[in-house]
């Protein structure tokens, strides 16, 4: 029995098609990263503000939403019994002092937009802001995320706590 090896000719064919494939891989993969944090970023804002609701009605107090667009964060912050949103805090929670930040999401990446009204949830899990509290159907407030004013994703909230979720190509607009 003879062995027989690979020619030249063999080897370089699958040394290009490897090179190819690689290639065509690393032309794609800073898009691929960008696609990715952006779609990390979206399932974590939806999360934050379904926690803003739950930790309202959890600790029966009041807990606002505060997007903060030059610095790109997003603080959730235990108002207590105020009613009256208050986004500059920077105390961390710990016993009764209020008001004080339960979490807070930094966006670290530039290709990332952040836009956003201030919007607090009460007690009872419904939604208002300031400028807008006591008008019967009107849309309360926003966070909104886009990757490089070519796609966004969009947490809206309804004034009875309804959120809704609005996803799609272009940048983003009110709710």
């Amino acid at each position: 029995m003879r062995f027989r090896g690979f020619t030249i000719v063999e080897l370089l064919v699958v040394s290009t098609i490897i090179v190819i494939v690689a290639t065509v891989g690393i032309i794609y993969l800073p898009d691929l990263y960008r696609t990715y944090k952006f779609n990390e970023y979206t399932y974590t804002i939806e999360n934050l503000v379904r926690l803003a609701k739950v930790r309202a009605m959890e600790l029966s107090t009041n807990v606002a939403v505060c997007p903060d667009t030059n610095q790109k964060s997003i603080r959730i912050v235990n108002l207590g019994t105020n009613r009256i949103i208050r986004c500059n805090v920077t105390t961390r929670c710990s016993g009764n002092n209020y008001p004080c930040v339960l979490t807070e999401l930094r966006i670290e990446e530039n290709f990332i937009n952040l836009d956003g009204d201030e919007f607090r949830f009460d007690p009872r899990g419904l939604a208002y802001d300031d400028a807008q509290e006591g008008m019967s159907g009107m849309g309360v407030g926003r966070v909104c995320i886009d990757k490089e004013r070519k796609r966004y994703f969009k947490v809206c909230v309804g004034q009875f706590g309804s959120i809704r979720i609005e996803k799609g190509d272009g940048q983003c607009g009110p709710c």
